[in-house]
């Protein structure tokens, strides 16, 4: 009985991946929360956080798309929502990453954040460079940037865009 034991361990250890370094059958997104979940998921879906670390600021796109703006660069990625023993974790993984995906209890997660807004407004989905530097000593706000960056879009932004701080 112990063969067939060990056997399964070893065949479960076992992952495919598909192109570009995913897992076989792994949902990117918003679409791989379940119901219990929803409200955590909604917290970071398609909305732009302002970390906690100053230099970062982070576009996560309902469709598991993620844009990280770190210092003077964008650097993208994939978000995914991973049910482990242990509970539920949100994952990213970041282009030529090459280790195991950074994962984190999706309700911890969720709780970091010093700054969420709707929407992209700042386009890290859309720009080869983000529009300013963002440093380690960058105490500004998703307020103020958006102030400094996104006025000339001033007709874009509406009521609803209110940041959240949390």
């Amino acid at each position: 009985m112990g063969a067939p034991l060990g056997a399964l361990f070893l065949v479960s250890a076992c992952i495919t991946t598909a192109e570009g370094g995913q897992q076989a059958g792994e949902v990117f997104g918003i679409a791989g929360c379940r119901s219990q979940d929803m409200a955590d998921c909604d917290g970071l879906s398609g909305k732009t956080h302002r970390n906690r670390d100053p230099d970062r600021l982070t576009y996560m796109a309902p469709d598991g798309r993620l844009f990280l703006w770190t210092g003077d660069s964008i650097v993208k990625g994939r978000w995914n929502v991973s049910h482990r023993l242990f509970g539920t974790s949100v994952c990213y993984r970041y282009e030529g990453q090459l280790s195991e995906p950074d994962c984190r209890s999706l309700t911890s997660e969720v709780k970091r954040r010093d700054g969420t807004i709707l929407d992209d407004p700042f386009d890290l989905a859309t720009r080869q460079t983000p529009p300013c530097r963002l440093t380690g000593t960058d105490r500004r706000d998703l307020n103020q940037l958006l102030a400094e960056i996104a006025a000339p879009k001033a007709g874009r932004l509406h009521s609803h865009d209110k940041i959240r701080k949390e």
